[in-house]
């Protein structure tokens, strides 16, 4: 049931993100960063190589709301 609450969470955050809302960015941002920016370090096998990659995919994200 868990999952279920979660999953509606970060439904209601996507909808306030699509407004504009920074906050929700925010959260997002801050759920999100640490195990993407883990996944790109194994993959890329470069720390600053990584955060430039997340970095890039967040602001993609708040720009292609």
């Amino acid at each position: 049931m868990e999952s279920v609450a979660k999953e509606w969470d970060e439904i209601r955050l996507l909808e306030l993100l699509k407004s504009g809302d920074s906050k929700a960015f925010e959260s997002i941002v801050q759920g999100y960063m640490p195990g993407l920016l883990r996944q790109a370090v194994k993959l890329l096998k470069n720390r600053d190589d990584a955060e430039d990659l997340v970095q890039d995919v967040f602001v993609g994200l708040w720009e292609n709301r």
